[in-house]
């Protein structure tokens, strides 16, 4: 799943539309969870999961993280407005869709992102954590390396920034 999107657009304006990346590791719980773990790692102290935050059973939902840009016909702009008045309106998903990242799990990972782009990395760089802190997860090879050039306009709208910290 990591890398892969889904198409969201409203009824009302069918033709705005919008790719959203799953994103499970922005989570509340388990961002939390994976800063708490990779700061204990890189202070050198044991380490251990939370596994309440990680559910293996199957789910109805998907997690998406929009962005609201406050443009009146934007997607995420009529998804927070909704969330907020409680307005009702018919949201159409469509996905997943594309490939997914197509990471070398054994060689040199170049990555260039900026903004909401990270989103689309930030479950890798939980992997990442994960495999290192707690010697999980060991789909990544040893020779396995990422090189992660980020952009934002600022360090407070840098979205996952304390998790790319920890890489």
């Amino acid at each position: 799943m990591v890398g892969r999107h889904y198409l969201v657009y409203s009824k009302r304006f069918p033709d705005v539309k919008r790719q959203y990346t799953v994103c499970s590791s922005i989570l509340p719980p388990i961002y939390s969870e994976l800063i708490r773990l990779g700061d204990e790692f890189l202070r050198g102290e044991p380490t251990n999961l939370d596994r309440s935050i990680i559910s293996t059973k199957e789910t109805d939902s998907i997690y998406l993280t929009c962005k609201d840009y406050k443009t009146q016909k934007g997607v995420a702009s009529q998804l927070h407005a909704q969330q907020l008045n409680k307005a009702g309106d018919v949201y159409y998903v469509k996905g997943p869709m594309g490939l997914g990242l197509n990471i070398d799990e054994n060689g040199h990972n170049i990555v260039f992102c900026g903004g909401t782009g990270i989103l689309v990395f930030l479950d890798l760089i939980a992997k990442i954590v994960l495999q290192q802190a707690l010697n999980i997860d060991q789909t990544l090879g040893e020779a396995f390396k990422l090189t992660l050039y980020f952009a934002a306009p600022s360090e407070t709208e840098a979205i996952g920034i304390e998790l790319c910290r920890l890489l």
